[in-house]
């Protein structure tokens, strides 16, 4: 049983951990000290990891009680040799593998007598120290295969370094070397994996000796050479060092750091010719030229990475090329091209040889466009292009050449500027016809950038779509169409919501596929309760643990929100009620105040709205100066004998009268007609009878002329005629306004008063016209 106790800032190792427990992993905490029979009666324990603390001492019984302990893992914990009691690894004698890679020694000294005993260790990683030397003590060791020692203190590597491992099985050493003898390593004849690290103090000869010292281990498979600080230093490797491989049937061969350019193209062409053995090649930092184009030498390489080309020369050429043909082994299976900056415009690649290619990752490549195109990798099955920021142009059909592409990874690219600026991109993905993942986090992609992307040969095979880090708010409509996804991350996107499209296409998924949401800011609101209510009831596991943000500010769990939802529900339900009652409410209270205002003013209101129809009509006003008739004669039909003699005298007196029977447009509204008339006349009658103060269109007709009046400054364009002898409390307020503000002019009653004539109204009549 695996017990995790890591990462909980323990000071000490727990007294209650369970009797059956076989793994205990105790990395990254604060426990100083391991007490005597901690473990005592837990045999079944074979597995611990106590690395990443701050132990300061290991007792005798610190141990006591695992029996059956094989693995234990003291890395990491500043211990000294001193801290470690005589006896402190008795009671672990069985141990197999054992990893304390940063144990301090005092210069000089030899392995202390609690490592030697460790008869049957397997494997073994321990910081190595000055004057390092595995004595013939340790020809009791017949397990050890692994030694690793990546922690070094000045080792200086001699033929006796390792002579009392003469019965030892080792096969893998991985070391930190300052100087090395040539005859450092004769005394493992089993070695089958060398790795060997540089560092700053490492002189040169040390390079040309490790490259002698490998020369007769005709047992070797694989080698790395790797300089730990990169930038401190340069190791020169000339092509003579590359015959000291001739013997060896290496399998992998690794070069890390190390400065290959003055590698001749001779010497190169001859270790390619004579590596039949080489299977994978790996050159990472200052490649050299030409000896890079004799790559397809190599019978049997399957595997190719070349990372972080430093070589100024060789990548000026290459710049300056538009297209390029590149020769590959036929045997080449995988390409692993990181960090080559390029600073140029991706040329028009073909691959010679490259059908056996699968395999092909170009990472990290400074380029200014990717309007080119590669041929030749008919067979590409996996794809990464990654931190490839290619501007604003790249081909849409740059794909094209990769029909059996399965694996597509394009992260970091920024590609949602680039689709934004091409919308030619939308065709991107077509000739994919066989791609079953696809990986485009990191990309600025927002939903418009893809909302046309092609992906109808993909419906029936895409099996994972990972978008997560983009700017997306909401799920890409086209997932809808993919019968066979497993996997979607839409993880740190823009997300808030899900509408009802989004939940159908979830929906089709339930059961069929894996999806990541975490880290978008979801809103728990009372506007998207349908999409709160969808998730508890039928998603729940899809949220669960993932948070989201209420009104109020303040964040929670889907899980903690889904506990109290019912109540949440029913709190947004008298929030909208309240909502509506106050919409309601002030609703009704603008249309009470707009129908009063209404009333009082409508004759305004009516004005005005027949002065914008007219407008619309390009009906134009008339000037001052040039009115069509002299006076607009307003009556009742029932009065039309005595206004039929009106107008007769009146023209007569040479005044052109305006009456409805004869001036008005036909078809028009009758309050057009009227409007028209009050405009085009320089006076206006009011025939004032009982019957015209009963007449609706009378009193129309009265506020139409105030209006008129009064948004022209024509105060004294209105003449009342009082015909009928009427009270003033009989007049409506129209009325009233005239009354109390002109002169009006009475039908005379014959036999009250001598000057109240027909030929005296007549006059007053003819004056009132005749003024201005």
């Amino acid at each position: 049983m695996y017990v995790n106790y890591s990462k909980r800032n323990l000071t000490e190792i727990p007294r209650n951990i369970p009797r059956n427990s076989t793994m205990l992993d105790f990395h990254m905490n604060i426990i100083t000290d391991i007490p005597s029979n901690i473990f005592q009666n837990m045999s079944d324990v074979t597995w611990i990891d106590l690395s990443q603390n701050w132990l300061n001492r290991i007792r005798n019984e610190s141990f006591a009680g695992l029996k059956n302990l094989t693995t234990l893992n003291v890395s990491h914990n500043h211990l000294h040799i001193s801290d470690l009691e005589h006896n402190a690894f008795v009671p672990i004698q069985q141990l197999r593998t054992l990893r304390i890679d940063d144990l301090k020694f005092l210069p000089s000294s030899k392995f202390p007598e609690q490592l030697v005993n460790l008869k049957q260790l397997e494997i073994l990683e321990l910081a190595a120290f000055i004057g390092m030397t595995f004595d013939e003590r340790f020809n009791v060791w017949t397990c050890l295969h692994t030694f690793i020692s990546k922690n070094s203190y000045g080792l200086h590597l001699q033929n006796y370094t390792f002579s009392g491992l003469t019965n030892s099985p080792l096969r893998t050493l991985s070391i930190k070397i300052k100087q090395a003898d040539a005859d450092a390593l004769e005394h493992l004849p089993n070695l089958q994996i060398l790795n060997l690290y540089f560092g700053v103090a490492t002189v040169q000869n040390t390079i040309e000796n490790s490259f002698k010292m490998v020369s007769n281990f005709t047992t070797l498979t694989r080698i790395l050479m790797q300089r730990v600080n990169a930038r401190a230093y340069i190791f020169i490797v000339t092509g003579i060092y590359l015959h000291y491989f001739k013997n060896i049937c290496l399998k992998e061969l690794v070069f890390r750091h190390m400065y290959l350019a003055d590698i001749d193209g001779t010497s190169f062409k001859e270790f390619a010719i004579n590596s039949v053995c080489l299977e994978s090649l790996e050159v990472s930092g200052n490649i050299g030229y030409p000896w890079i184009t004799l790559l397809v030498l190599f019978k049997n390489l399957k595997h190719l990475k070349l990372s972080s080309i430093e070589n100024n020369a060789f990548l000026k050429q290459v710049s300056m090329l538009h297209a390029m043909t590149t020769s590959l082994p036929k045997s080449l299976e995988t390409v692993d091209l990181l960090g080559i900056n390029l600073k140029m415009p991706l040329p028009n690649i073909t691959f010679i040889n490259g059908d056996n290619v699968w395999f092909l990752t170009c990472r990290a490549f400074t380029l200014i466009e990717c309007n080119g195109y590669v041929s030749g990798l008919k067979n590409l099955r996996y794809l990464d292009v990654s931190e490839n920021r290619c501007g604003n142009m790249i081909n849409e059909y740059i794909f094209q050449g990769f029909p059996k592409l399965e694996f597509l990874i394009a992260t970091h690219s920024d590609l949602g500027t680039a689709f934004r600026n091409n919308k030619r991109l939308d065709i991107l993905l077509k000739p994919l016809k066989n791609l079953k993942h696809v990986d485009v986090s990191y990309n600025n992609f927002r939903n418009a950038d893809i909302a046309n992307l092609n992906v109808q040969n993909q419906y029936n095979v895409l099996q994972s779509f990972n978008c997560s880090n983009n700017a997306f708010n909401q799920v890409p409509s086209f997932f809808r169409h993919f019968t066979n996804l497993s996997f979607i991350d839409i993880s740190y996107n823009n997300v808030s919501t899900f509408n009802r499209d989004e939940r159908d296409i979830i929906d089709s998924f339930i059961g069929k596929a894996k999806l990541v949401l975490v880290g978008n800011p979801f809103k728990c609101s009372c506007s998207n309760l349908d999409f709160l209510k969808w998730a508890k009831q039928t998603k729940a596991y899809y949220f669960g643990q993932l948070y989201c943000q209420l009104e109020s500010g303040e964040n929670t769990t889907f899980a903690d929100l889904f506990v109290y939802l019912d109540r949440f529900e029913n709190r947004c339900h008298d929030k909208i009620w309240l909502i509506f009652s106050l919409s309601f409410t002030t609703l009704v209270v603008i249309m009470v105040v707009f129908v009063v205002v209404y009333l009082r003013y409508r004759s305004a209101f009516q004005y005005f709205y027949l002065r914008i129809k007219l407008r619309l009509k390009q009906y134009e006003e008339l000037d001052g100066d040039s009115y069509l008739y002299d006076v607009f004669i307003c009556y009742n039909h029932n009065d039309v004998p005595w206004v039929v003699n009106f107008n007769r005298r009146l023209t007569a007196a040479n005044f052109k009268t305006c009456l409805d029977a004869k001036d008005f447009i036909a078809g028009e509204a009758i309050a057009e007609n009227i409007l028209r008339a009050i405009d085009s006349s320089r006076k206006i009658i009011f025939i004032i009878t009982e019957h015209f103060l009963q007449s609706t269109w009378g009193n129309y007709e009265m506020e139409l002329t105030r209006m008129h009046a009064f948004q022209e400054g024509r105060e004294n364009m209105v003449i009342v005629i009082m015909k009928d002898d009427l009270s003033i409390h009989q007049m409506p307020k129209v009325l009233k306004r005239f009354w109390y503000k002109v002169t009006c002019i009475k039908w005379y009653d014959q036999g009250i008063q001598p000057f109240q004539t027909e030929e005296i109204f007549y006059e007053n009549v003819f004056s009132s016209l005749s003024i201005a």
